[in-house]
């Protein structure tokens, strides 16, 4: 369900629809108050600590009817986060998967990829 990222500095990928296999419990993260599991995608090294939002048993459905890869740009308020990056008005992404927060905004929400000069760091 997830957005598609590099998850290690060995290469390791977590691509967005990937199957992969449940290796247990979660070992190099642990979170408050979460369920996370161990999972080991095809082409991997090493199994990936996730949380059940980030996960399905089905093929995961983009929100909104947007495809994955399809360039999108942001249409809300300038936003200044604490560390100094910002988003623009205007700026260009790329869906890139659902989003995971675990809430039932998830049903609504989508992950993008900011690209270009309008996204600010």
């Amino acid at each position: 369900r997830g957005p598609s990222r590099a998850v290690s500095m060995n290469g390791d990928q977590l691509k967005f629809g990937a199957m992969g296999e449940i290796t247990g419990k979660a070992t190099k993260v642990v979170r408050s108050g979460r369920l996370d599991v161990a999972v080991l995608f095809p082409g991997n090294d090493d199994d990936t600590d996730l949380g059940l939002a980030e996960i399905s048993r089905d093929a995961p459905v983009i929100p909104g009817g947007f495809k994955l890869h399809e360039e999108v740009f942001y249409g809300g308020k300038d936003w200044k986060y604490a560390n100094g990056d910002q988003l623009v008005y205007g700026a260009k992404g790329k869906i890139a998967g659902c989003s995971c927060q675990g809430d039932e905004g998830d049903k609504l929400h989508v992950a993008v990829l900011l690209t270009g000069e309008d996204w600010k760091y």
